[in-house]
């Protein structure tokens, strides 16, 4: 599943790009507060 969590980077980084980095602060403070990482969130 590592190509999923890889194209899902791809597509938040690119996303971001085009709303001033909102969805990667979202993600970022949702990350934190469950306390997981964007790799464990996606290989389950």
């Amino acid at each position: 599943m590592k190509w999923l969590a890889f194209i899902l980077k791809l597509l938040v980084a690119f996303l971001s790009h085009y709303q001033k980095t909102f969805l990667y602060y979202m993600q970022k403070e949702w990350r934190e507060a469950n306390g997981v990482s964007f790799a464990s969130e996606i290989e389950w």
